[in-house]
């Protein structure tokens, strides 16, 4: 049922895009975007803060998920969130917020990329890193920036 109002809703939103001649996966710069946080050691609860772990892509790849919180109901994102976590035998903490205008603020940008199970996905992509931790780099910038919101 959750997956079917998923849906719909990115339906409603793709009509409201072609109505206002924008493209439905382009972001804009004061979206709101969540890192889904499913491990204590991605963000501490005393101060809100991000860790930078929370935003390191999986080795050899070069981009993050997100989720398009600015398109969704807070317990729309919240039960996204909650089934990932339980997909994955996790505990869903909260999200990493962030503004797309702060992922580009860094040398990453951002498009949604929706996905079976969550048209409204999207990914943070980091440049090419050439050697020089350029992505670990990126990544401490994002978490700086980022603020944990709990579910």
């Amino acid at each position: 049922m959750l997956l079917i109002k998923l849906w719909v809703q990115f339906s409603i939103y793709i009509i409201q895009c072609v109505v206002r001649t924008q493209h439905p996966l382009t972001i804009d710069d004061n979206e709101n975007l969540g890192r889904e946080l499913f491990s204590k050691a991605q963000f501490s609860s005393n101060n809100r803060r991000v860790k930078v772990g929370a935003f390191e892509p999986p080795h050899r790849k070069h981009s993050v998920s997100m989720n398009r919180l600015s398109l969704v109901s807070r317990d729309f994102a919240r039960d996204i969130g909650m089934r990932h976590g339980e997909q994955r035998g996790r505990t869903f903490y909260g999200f990493g917020e962030i503004l797309a205008k702060q992922v580009r603020n860094t040398t990453a940008d951002t498009r949604g990329k929706p996905v079976k199970d969550n048209p409204f996905h999207a990914n943070i992509q980091f440049p090419p890193d050439d050697g020089k931790d350029l992505i670990l780099d990126v990544a401490r910038q994002l978490a700086e920036q980022a603020t944990f919101v709990e579910h």
